[in-house]
């Protein structure tokens, strides 16, 4: 450890004999000395300490709030097989074995939940941030070091990829390794030459782009090193040690080219969107909309610039790790450039072999290096530029860390659980029993279902799992028989799980054989997903199916709450945060001795019901006496976010109800203030809903071919139990095109569908917004807009009072031109 204590063994102010110092100012200034020496000996420890802390963090944080999607999938699939059957699965693909090999060891002894699998990763990225101080302070001195490490701890691109479950972080980390070893090779012994090839063998073995690893090494030796003294020597042993590589991956080669697939890109990708993918990704993080952020890339192109020249020009740079300035400079550019080019080279339709399109996660392998020139450019500014160098070291360091914070928030708002497979999934494993059979029809997407399903079938204890079709790409009308029937007659129930079925079954043909052939006994939808149990066909023709009963009573949340003629045993909710979009379907296990009609309302944290259910819970049939019931409730735009509970109630008294956690709303929005309104105060369905006025934005004048947008202002008075339509429509002259006097309309739910009649709160104001465009061709003249609300299955108004036509007529329009 570092030492900061004086030359005497004695604490500053004393005498070496104990005496006090009676020279003025000399204790305070001893102690001051004392105090700068021990800042400036242990300030670049606490600097690493608060950066590893940092990366750690960063990566850290909703490390398990994404769903695991098609990619991670296939990896967790295939590592779950044994190491041979992995090593042949990632043959048959386009990836090498070795994270295969890691994360079949790191299931074995964590699991399989997002966070578990997730954190594999979490460790090669923090692994990656510590070795960045060391290459940079190898190439470009300690504080370069401390600042690349900072900049890529806080980069989103690089967090982005340490919360992955997939190779390609790894890859970054073992290429970074084999480059810092690369420096030492010329004053080193046998071990670390040996490490080197060891480094390289682990990047190759991960990731095939980890060549370029390779590329730039090369490239920078052959340009370079043999010039040096004993360079020559050195040559030689170089390529032997390129050699060894070669010889140790040729067995990994000869495997792959044999199995290896061969589709190509369908399209070329302009070269210059190689270049913008690039810069755009190590300075945002972000693949998408990429000229929205040049604006972002383009002072980082020039400090990197700026930095590269320096380098190159600058001869008072000391040597480092036996390269002069101009060759660290020739590495950084290489390891710059060569990624890219690689890329866009491998991208071009060859007709053979894979030609990927390019893609983020290409361009990782060597971004390390784009920091380090980062963090030496500033680094080499502030302590060699003079005055106004310090002006830019100070200006590109706050453009860099003030990026790489504002694009943080956009990469973990995205990051959340969403209930995709889980309900469904859960509600197998409460019916199924041994001997189902399991028809998953999901085209390529099985490795998502099958990683939720084989979570809760751990022991292989489910349903027998088919992926169908089994005998082409297609299910047709011509072999969807031969697929189904073999397995009908096999299993006397199946279930049928039809997730993103279009990839191979887009006319349904899976579900229209089983409701020919088997009697339908449970749907679970998921969104336009479902699951499905069939059971065996009856003996007559007019026999009903009996209940279906639960294998498995085991809730998530085991409860055990008395309710008024039965208990609540415990419920399933399969995630805790809900989006707009989103369908909560709390899993409900209860336990009657006789039907319960059971009320449950979903309540914010204001106590107030914002959506209520009755759902019937069957007797005890067949000697059953715990069901499973599944209410859901919708998350709307204008759903207001915050907490919720769920009251489950078997009946009128607050003592027959049961409170449960229902998670929490986000990324919803709350509703708009009711701005100045013409007051109407109109009642609408026998009370059930108050107009209270209108205000419009274009005063009483509109021009033809404009857009007249009318705010209404409603008022619930009571809980409004069905979801009604509004209508707007503008009325004049007869109009030939509609027939009728409508010359624009808007016909939709409140708020554009966003805050439906039945999430109106009693006595809430709802400011709800229609937009009606004006055709260019109407006539000039006075025209009327009628409001109301409709019901949408059978197209009857609610009553207006005082209104035959059950309308309410605002105050008229003049159409001018």
């Amino acid at each position: 450890m570092p030492e900061c204590t004086s030359s005497s063994s004695a604490a500053p102010g004393l005498a070496a004999k104990g005496s006090l110092r009676t020279a003025k100012g000399g204790t305070f200034t001893s102690w001051a000395l004392y105090l700068n020496k021990c800042a400036a000996t242990w300030a670049p420890h606490w600097a690493l300490l608060v950066i590893m802390l940092l990366g750690f963090g960063l990566r850290l944080y909703r490390l398990g709030d994404q769903d695991i999607w098609w990619d991670e999938g296939h990896a967790i699939w295939a590592a779950r097989q044994s190491l041979a059957q992995a090593t042949d699965i990632t043959a048959r693909d386009v990836h090498p074995p070795l994270y295969l090999w890691l994360l079949h060891g790191w299931l074995g002894l964590v699991g399989a939940s997002e966070f578990a699998v997730r954190y594999l990763s979490l460790m090669a990225g923090v692994t990656t941030v510590a070795l960045t101080v060391v290459v940079g302070r190898r190439l470009l001195g300690h504080q370069a070091g401390l600042l690349a490490a900072l900049f890529l701890a806080m980069a989103r691109f690089h967090i982005w990829w340490s919360q992955e479950a997939r190779m390609y972080i790894w890859a970054t980390l073992f290429a970074l390794l084999s480059l810092y070893l690369m420096t030492r090779l010329r004053h080193a012994g046998h071990l670390t030459w040996w490490l080197y090839m060891l480094s390289s063998l682990a990047a190759l073995y991960t990731l095939y782009l980890s060549v370029l690893a390779l590329l730039v090494q090369n490239t920078l030796v052959l340009l370079t090193m043999w010039r040096k003294p004993r360079g020559l020597r050195f040559l030689l042993d170089w390529c032997l040690a390129q050699l060894g590589i070669a010889v140790l991956y040729f067995p990994w080669v000869y495997v792959a080219l044999s199995r290896t697939r061969t589709d190509t890109a369908r399209s070329s990708f302009p070269f210059s969107l190689v270049w913008q993918l690039y810069g755009t990704l190590v300075s945002t993080g972000i693949s998408t909309e990429l000229d929205r952020y040049l604006w972002l890339v383009v002072p980082f192109a020039i400090i990197a610039g700026a930095g590269l020249v320096w380098l190159f020009l600058d001869r008072r740079q000391p040597q480092r790790s036996g390269l002069a300035g101009w060759e660290v400079g020739l590495l950084l550019l290489l390891s710059l450039v060569l990624p890219p080019l690689v890329i866009y080279g491998l991208s071009i339709p060859r007709g053979a072999f894979y030609s990927p399109k390019p893609e983020a996660r290409y361009l990782l392998v060597l971004s390390p290096l784009f920091y380090i020139l980062l963090g030496g450019t500033v680094a080499g500014f502030w302590h060699r530029g003079g005055r106004w160098g310090k002006v830019a070291a100070l200006l590109a360091g706050v453009w860099a860390l003030g990026t790489f914070v504002s694009v943080l928030p956009g990469h973990y708002s995205g990051r959340y659980l969403r209930d995709e497979y889980q309900t469904a999934i859960r509600t197998l494993r409460a019916y199924a029993e041994p001997g189902d059979g399991l028809l998953l029809v999901s085209g390529d997407r099985y490795p998502i279902f099958l990683y939720h399903y084989q979570r809760l079938f751990p022991n292989g204890d489910g349903p027998t799992v088919y992926l169908v079709p089994r005998q082409g790409a297609l299910l047709t009308a011509e072999n969807v028989e031969s697929e189904l029937a073999p397995l009908s007659e096999r299993h006397a129930r199946l279930w049928l799980a039809s997730f993103e079925r279009t990839l191979q079954d887009p006319d349904n043909l899976t579900e229209q054989w089983l409701n020919a052939h088997r009697p339908r006994l449970l749907d679970v939808p998921e969104q336009y997903n479902y699951l499905r149990l069939y059971g065996p066909r009856p003996a007559t023709s007019d026999a009903t199916p009996g209940p279906v009963r639960l294998a498995r009573v085991q809730p998530q949340h085991p409860l055990g709450q008395p309710l008024s003629h039965g208990l609540l045993v415990g419920y399933d909710l399969a995630t805790t945060e809900f989006r707009p979009g989103d369908t909560v379907r709390p899993g409900l296990y209860i336990q009657t001795q006789e039907q319960l009609n059971l009320r449950v309302r979903w309540v914010n944290q204001a106590e107030q019901p914002i959506a209520e259910q009755m759902v019937a819970v069957p007797g005890p049939e067949g000697g059953q006496d715990v069901a499973l019931v599944a209410p859901a409730f919708a998350v709307y735009p204008y759903t207001e976010p915050g907490s919720y509970r769920f009251e489950v109630c078997a009946g009128t008294g607050v003592a027959d109800c049961v409170t449960i956690p229902a998670g929490r709303v986000t990324h919803s929005r709350r509703l708009p203030v009711a701005g100045p309104v013409t007051p109407s105060r109109t009642e609408i369905g026998n009370g059930l809903i108050w107009f209270l006025g209108y205000g419009t934005t274009l005063g009483s004048q509109v021009r033809a071919g404009g857009v007249l947008c009318v705010q209404l202002h409603w008022q619930a008075q009571t809980w409004v139990r069905q979801d009604y339509t509004v209508f707007v429509h503008l009325l004049g002259p007869f109009n030939p095109a509609t027939g009728g006097p409508i010359w624009a309309q808007d016909d939709s739910q409140p708020l554009g569908d966003g805050h439906p009649t039945t999430r109106w709160l009693p006595g809430q104001t709802v400011p709800d917004r229609h937009c009606l465009p004006i055709s260019a061709d109407i006539p000039p003249g006075i025209y009327q807009i009628e409001v109301g609300l409709y019901d949408p299955r059978t197209g009857e108004r609610l009553s207006v009072a005082g209104s035959d036509d059950n309308r309410v007529l605002l105050d008229p329009i003049e159409i001018i031109r």
